[in-house]
């Protein structure tokens, strides 16, 4: 109930501060289109290299300062897809995110737009070359905006720290970036085009963004979802205690991001827990078990096993090593 209140607030303030700033002579069916759009926008979302997610709004926010050149129409026209956002999150027709992930893309349009004006860019970007340095200061002041919020969501509910978020952050730069330029190209043409050229010009880039963005998630969530096919093996045959591989990754992951360890290797540190008793399934052959083993036979067959995919190389070097202790007892803490 009180999560229903926070959106009918939301939708509520996003209408008032749009009617509000909204300048004399603004194209209203514009404004429409493009609150609707933003509305629509998550519909179309797309899971960073670093795990974040991300959508349309960043490509729209972009725009308009292109399609609306004065400031207060800018502040008008993402209050009210602010409020649309949140009439779709209210409906549930996109994933019911709370309401600052969607304030700080709206704040993050904002801080893009304010840039573009302070130096007169939204009407000099396609014939100044200068214009371009400034527009890339603007996007990203942008990300910034977007960095800074998930550090604060994130730190908020578990210990993270500021190098990982900013590691995330960074991988996920080319898909930020890539939807910022499309949008701008949108919005640039249309200033000097037709609006059906537009489109298309806007298309384009959009859809070669897409499409990879959207293969390269699918390539990763397929790795992830065998990984931990795998990691269940030694469960399923009784080799080693239910949700074992998923606890111990669990926990590696929360050490690896308070460490501040880099998103690419905390990765590495999840599939190497998942797996790290792989090596177990060889404990079914009687001769093994006769002969004796050890933890070290242990980790040496679950990397063997791990190393055969190129794509884990680094997590079966992580599995070699992982039954040695950080420290024993007596040592001093290195």
């Amino acid at each position: 109930m009180t999560e229903r209140i926070w959106d009918i607030v939301a939708i509520l303030t996003g209408a008032v501060i749009g009617v509000f700033m909204a300048p004399e002579g603004i194209q209203w069916w514009l404004v429409a289109l493009t609150a609707v759009a933003f509305g629509l926008a998550p519909m179309f979302e797309l899971r960073g290299p670093g795990g974040s997610k991300l959508d349309l709004v960043l490509l729209i926010g972009a725009a308009v300062p292109f399609l609306f050149p004065e400031p207060e129409a800018t502040v008008a026209v993402v209050a009210f897809g602010f409020a649309a956002l949140r009439i779709n999150r209210t409906f549930e027709v996109s994933e019911p995110l709370t309401v600052p992930v969607d304030l700080r893309r709206a704040i993050g349009a904002l801080a893009y737009a304010s840039v573009l004006y302070a130096t007169g860019v939204p009407l000099e970007l396609g014939t100044d070359i200068t214009a371009v340095l400034v527009w890339g200061g603007a996007a990203l002041a942008w990300f910034m905006v977007e960095v800074f919020f998930r550090l604060l969501s994130i730190r908020r509910t578990q210990a993270t720290s500021i190098a990982y978020v900013a590691g995330v952050g960074l991988k996920d730069l080319p898909l930020i970036g890539s939807l910022i330029a499309a949008g701008t190209a949108f919005g640039l043409v249309w200033q000097y085009s037709d609006p059906w050229v537009a489109v298309v010009v806007g298309a384009v880039p959009f859809h070669i963004t897409f499409s990879s963005f959207r293969r390269r998630a699918d390539t990763s969530r397929t790795y992830g979802q065998t990984i931990l096919a795998l990691a269940r093996i030694p469960e399923v045959g009784g080799l080693a205690l239910e949700g074992h591989a998923d606890r111990t990754a669990d926990l590696a992951v929360r050490i690896g991001k308070e460490m501040g360890l880099q998103p690419n290797r905390v990765e590495v540190l999840e599939y190497a827990a998942l797996m790290h008793d792989i090596g177990r399934i060889t404990l079914t052959e009687p001769s093994i078990v006769e002969q004796g083993y050890t933890e070290d036979d242990i980790s040496r067959w679950s990397s063997e096993i791990i190393a055969e995919s190129d794509y884990l190389e680094d997590a079966a070097d992580v599995v070699r090593v992982h039954h040695h202790p950080y420290r024993r007892p007596g040592e001093e803490d290195d």
